[in-house]
């Protein structure tokens, strides 16, 4: 998209607390793993380190700025690849 540097707003969606049954299911990262993902994308930002980033379920949803997307949740796996989810999977 000819983008160097991209926003990411996270609207987080809340999980259901129901969501333990097991016909009901969210996909959706709780809250504290969209912290803790979001920590690191400061981090390598901050230290001008890469990470790899992804998405999940359509994940990165434009917004009508330029190189800015939104996200409903994130989360961290094998500590340096980041996912965003926006549509359960």
């Amino acid at each position: 998209m000819g983008c160097d540097e991209f926003k990411v707003t996270v609207e987080y969606k809340n999980v259901p607390w129901y969501s333990w049954l097991p016909f009901v299911r969210s996909s959706h990262p709780t809250k504290q793993q969209t912290i803790k993902a979001a920590s690191l994308l400061l981090d390598a930002f901050k230290t001008n380190r890469a990470i790899g980033f992804g998405y999940m379920g359509g994940g990165l949803i434009p917004t009508e700025e330029k190189c800015s997307f939104s996200s409903k949740g994130l989360t961290l796996e094998f500590n340096n690849l980041v996912l965003s989810f926006h549509d359960p999977v």
